[in-house]
């Protein structure tokens, strides 16, 4: 049987899914021996003011040399939290930097700031896959984000989003999407179901498809 892919968790899977654990800490991910657990590595942008950006980018620098190390992330901007806006912009930036000239994907957290986000991605003309957690956007950011690399990952929204939202799932092709537990607790097979009775998809198909989405983005590196 294909294995669930997690594309993103705040917590390690204990079974045999592949999932990609976000991490910062070295001791997080030296000590762990799954073959399946894989860690990104960056700074959200709920944290930047509380974070040195020189220190952080010889970290991630020297981080990514592990090869359990296979994205950056979740790295993005939010409009809605307490940090600096323009000090989230500078350490987004910097951090896209960081991931193009390593030709790294990106996990990206994105709350009202898409247009932002774009004009970004635009200026530094970034080539890298993009995977845009927990989206929840509509068709147009969706055709705007399209233009490049991008992935769209869904997960507990799945379990309370509104028909409009789920509509628009609908018409984003396998080929584009991801899943994930975030922060949540809720076990990737149960979003997997979920996605499987939205999308009136068997899950096996899912499965494959999102596996055949992993290894597209991370065994192109």
């Amino acid at each position: 049987m294909t294995n669930f892919i997690n594309i993103h968790t705040h917590f390690a899977d204990k079974n045999t899914n592949i999932c990609i654990k976000n991490s910062i800490e070295t001791e997080n991910f030296n000590e762990k021996k799954e073959q399946n657990l894989f860690f990104s590595a960056g700074v959200h942008p709920w944290n930047v003011e509380k974070e040195n950006l020189e220190k952080v980018l010889t970290n991630i620098s020297q981080l990514i040399e592990n090869k359990r190390i296979i994205a950056i992330g979740e790295i993005g901007l939010d409009k809605i939290c307490d940090s600096d806006f323009q000090l989230q912009k500078f350490f987004f930036e910097q951090q896209l930097h960081l991931a193009q000239s390593f030709n790294f994907p990106v996990i990206i957290h994105c709350v009202k700031a898409h247009s932002d986000i774009l004009e970004i991605l635009k200026r530094l003309k970034i080539t890298i896959p993009l995977i845009f957690h927990q989206f929840s956007g509509n068709l147009q950011i969706y055709n705007s984000l399209n233009k490049y690399f991008s992935f769209f990952s869904f997960g507990k929204n799945l379990f309370f989003a509104k028909a409009k939202l789920l509509d628009f799932i609908k018409e984003i092709p396998l080929e584009k999407i991801f899943f994930e537990t975030d922060d949540s607790e809720i076990p990737i097979e149960d979003v997997y179901l979920q996605a499987s009775k939205i999308l009136q998809i068997d899950v096996e198909i899912l499965k494959m498809k999102t596996l055949e989405n992993f290894n597209r983005i991370f065994l192109q590196k």
